[in-house]
């Protein structure tokens, strides 16, 4: 058959995004999502990831008490029960440049390429950002005194970054316990203005009845209308590590207020004005105390130029590659050793998170952000309702810790 039609360029598209290529989309600019162990082996009906938080109290100085003690405790031990959520970008291309493109597929690939290239980059930007959120979607919250007309202002101005023209959002009073504001029904994005931190709707927010300041955002269709929702995003580390004590809610099938810090790891709030330095140091030597040693520290930019310009002439840089992607850390001495401290720009500025990085793992089925073509039909499909074809990419994953207990998050005085 002459010229370029679906069955055709079946083999180009898939050599072209082969898995070395879209891995090394995904982890440029993502440092966590780079570093943090993955597997692929799937779910079944879920994946237990067991921990062991304590010896069961059975000694004594005394023979009977020791022994009245071994008959009625054991190890203490929960296993975390994780299931897997979803998430998708979509990529089309227009069925009239398919015909015109025939016979020249070096336009056709170019196009196919600007097509797939900004959905892979929805799914990674998202999924960085996800790694560092409690997954319920959250992407921002409406300033106080932050709604004028159809514009918001952002409370935190790194946030806007996760905003773009043509999104839209919906709003609620609370990250998980109330409904959407207005059913859900939402608002697109105009215009982002990234240095003052401001949304612009293509409406005015009084129209998303009862949005008020101080409401979370939410991208549509990552958080549920309910005041109890599921999580629809992975439950990354501000779930694994949440800056103040877990309640009693289940996580996962675990109640984690038996062990709040072996289950949900250590919290710490230094002094403000701390020197970063002195900030990071210190954390390491708090989970040491825990029988942790820290691999890494994770901060936004902000604080790695704090962190740089205090070091001064004694900052120590290393190289690390990941898929063909490099990053560059700084390594730091502290009581357990040194550990590498690296920038990332989803990780919020008022957070450090200091990590194990042995004891954490992605789990996804099948290959983290990838075509989803499980029925081997083809990367493209024709689109039953348009004059178009439609290339599916997603994952299918979770975040899961089996030693909570030896990271620790830092809340910054700002």
């Amino acid at each position: 058959m002459a010229g370029l039609d679906r069955t055709s360029f079946e083999f180009a598209l898939k050599e072209h995004y082969t898995g070395d290529k879209v891995e090394s989309l995904v982890y440029a600019d993502n440092p966590l999502l780079a570093l943090m162990p993955k597997t692929s082996d799937g779910f079944g009906k879920y994946i237990p990831v067991p921990v062991i938080y304590g010896t069961g109290g059975r000694r004594s100085a005394t023979f009977s008490q020791a022994q009245t003690r071994a008959g009625s405790v054991g190890t203490n031990g929960v296993s975390f029960q994780l299931t897997p959520v979803s998430d998708y970008a979509l990529a089309t291309v227009d069925g009239m440049l398919i015909a015109t493109a025939k016979g020249n597929p070096n336009a056709f690939m170019e196009a196919v390429t600007t097509e797939i290239d900004s959905a892979i980059t929805e799914l990674k930007n998202t999924l960085g950002r996800d790694l560092y959120r409690a997954g319920w979607g959250n992407i921002g919250v409406i300033a106080t005194g932050g709604i004028s007309g159809a514009t918001i202002t952002l409370a935190t101005l790194a946030d806007v970054n996760h905003f773009e023209e043509g999104l839209q959002v919906v709003f609620s009073d609370s990250e998980s316990g109330d409904t959407l504001r207005n059913s859900g029904a939402g608002l697109t994005v105009q215009s982002v203005d990234r240095d003052a931190g401001t949304v612009t709707f293509t409406a005015n927010v009084s129209t998303e009845s009862g949005t008020v300041v101080g409401d979370f955002i939410f991208v549509k269709g990552d958080r549920q209308d309910s005041a109890t929702p599921t999580r629809l995003k992975v439950a990354g580390l501000a779930a694994w590590l949440p800056s103040s004590a877990p309640s009693s809610t289940a996580f996962f099938g675990v109640n984690r207020t038996v062990d709040a810090t072996r289950l949900a790891g250590l919290r710490w709030t230094p002094s403000a004005g701390t020197p970063i330095n002195q900030i990071l140091t210190t954390a390491a030597s708090k989970v040491m105390t825990q029988e942790g040693r820290l691999s890494h520290f994770f901060l936004h930019p902000d604080k790695m130029n704090d962190l740089i310009q205090s070091l001064d002439s004694k900052v120590h840089y290393v190289d690390m590659q990941v898929a063909q992607v490099g990053f560059r850390a700084v390594e730091i001495l502290t009581p357990a050793g040194t550990v590498k401290v690296l920038a990332d720009r989803n990780c919020p500025s008022n957070k450090i998170y200091g990590l194990d990085m042995s004891v954490w793992k992605i789990y996804s089925g099948g290959a983290l952000v990838r075509p989803l073509d499980e029925d081997s039909v083809g990367s493209m499909l024709r689109q039953s309702s348009a004059d178009g074809y439609e290339i599916r990419y997603g994952y299918y994953a979770q975040v899961g810790c089996k030693a909570p207990g030896r990271n620790i998050v830092i809340n910054l005085s700002e």
